[in-house]
Order: C-alpha cells, then structure tokens, then sequence
C-alpha cells in the first residue's frame, strides 16, 4: 500500500505527448517512457487520476502487459505506517474529473515562464502524477521539495532517489 506505481507508454497519442514533453524537460529517455503513475490501494488495487474520473483499478485487468515499476518511499515511518495514510489520500480523489486543463501547463511551460506552480490546476479536479504527490504531501512526505505537486511529471518519481524501484513485468491472473 501506498506505492508509486509507474507505467511505461502503451503509444498512444496522449502517452506520445507526453513523452515528448518529459524529453523537452531534460528527463532521460528512459524516464520519459513512463507516462502514467499511480498510488497502491494493496492487493492488486491501485488509485489512479484518469480520464474521465479517478478511480480504483485492478492490476490484473488494467495494464497486465504493460511494463511497471513499483517505487517505495525510503523513509522509515512510511515504511512503517506512512504507506497507508498515502494510498488513503488518493483514495479521497476517487471519483472526482481528471484535469486535462492542467497537461496543457506543462508544453506552455517549455517556451513561457510560467513559474513553479501549475495555475491550470484546478481544487477538484487531479491529474496522475499531481494525484501521486499531494498524497505524499497530505501524508506528511515530501519527495520533491522544490516542487508544487501540479509540477510533477510521472519522470520525477523515476529519475528521484528518493525511492527504491522494483520492476514488474507481468500481473498474474485476471477476472
């Protein structure tokens, strides 16, 4: 519970502008490929902001072939007891609209500058990786401490040292 689950690009067009936005950003090829990021909820579950609404989702039906990297907070009271309050915070955000509005600051950023905090960002309204981080942040940790999480892109969570990665290839079953 309350791991970072990351996502690399099933190719399509969002997941190919996103790419390309994370390259323009000056993450590494292989960090770019990671387009999606979600919190574990335990189990095969997970919390994940997407379009048209965040919502819980299975591993073992959602991205069963695509290639995934579990990250762990190196920090001794997430570890512990942290991990939970994380994944219940996402939970929090189920159910509520994706912010496509916020993706747009992340382009207009490259040629702009537009500060550190994403204004395209609405209250209600996450994105994945925006979702990732201010449940973090709502749990008392904080992996990116120069950055509002609306600036969060899914390559932050790969190129930090503030996790250990573990990678998965396959999920098991299905329903």
């Amino acid at each position: 519970m309350g791991m970072i689950i990351c996502f690399q690009s099933e190719g399509t067009l969002v997941d190919k502008a996103i790419e390309k936005v994370q390259l323009a950003m000056g993450f590494s090829a292989y960090a770019s490929r990671f387009t999606h990021v979600a919190v574990s909820g335990g189990g095969p579950f997970f919390v994940e902001s997407t379009f048209p609404f965040g919502r819980v989702s299975d591993l073992r039906v959602k991205g069963v072939d695509r290639i995934k990297l579990f990250l762990f907070y190196k920090n001794d009271i997430f570890r512990s007891t942290g991990r939970y309050k994380v994944s219940f915070w996402a939970a929090t955000k189920n159910n509520l609209p994706y912010s496509w509005p916020s993706l747009l600051w992340f382009p207009l950023r490259l040629i702009l500058p537009l500060g550190k905090k994403n204004f395209l960002t609405p209250k209600v309204a996450f994105f994945c990786s925006y979702l990732c981080c201010w449940s973090m942040n709502r749990s008392g940790f904080d992996p990116f401490p120069s950055l509002h999480p609306s600036a969060i892109v899914p390559a932050h969570f790969i190129e930090s040292l503030a996790f250990d990665r573990w990678k998965v290839r396959y999920s098991t079953g299905g329903r």
